[in-house]
């Protein structure tokens, strides 16, 4: 895994989580503060809350470890943790659409490839 991170210069890790209460959160941590603003700008999933104050995100959740692979890369990196309901896989998600995925689902891909698109490489 080293030699991969090696030759990556900034990397957001998606993650699954569950936690009473939070299934409309999707919480952007990692180190790259920058970059999980960035990803919060441009997901936008109707119904969903994007988090990005560290506060807020459980202790746990935040992905600042500095051995966490996201963190490991020359850039830094954001980590997105999503619900089940996010990910389509609650039966609170929503039916698939056309594209076969819950439209939260579609909405979140649809925003990270728009994430993808616009950030600025150094």
């Amino acid at each position: 895994m080293a030699e991969f991170l090696a030759h990556v210069e900034v990397a957001v890790s998606l993650h699954g989580y569950g936690r009473v209460g939070r299934s409309t959160h999707l919480l952007a941590g990692g180190r790259h503060r920058e970059l999980a603003r960035h990803l919060a700008a441009h997901v936008t999933v109707p119904g969903y809350q994007i988090i990005t104050d560290l506060d807020a995100i459980p202790r746990e959740l935040r992905g600042l470890h500095p051995d966490n692979p996201v963190n490991r890369v020359r850039g830094g990196g954001a980590q997105l943790e999503l619900s089940s309901r996010v990910r389509g896989i609650s039966p609170r998600s929503g039916l698939p659409g056309d594209d076969g995925l819950a439209p939260a689902t579609s909405a979140l891909v649809q925003g990270l490839a728009a994430a993808a698109r616009s950030w600025d490489v150094r």
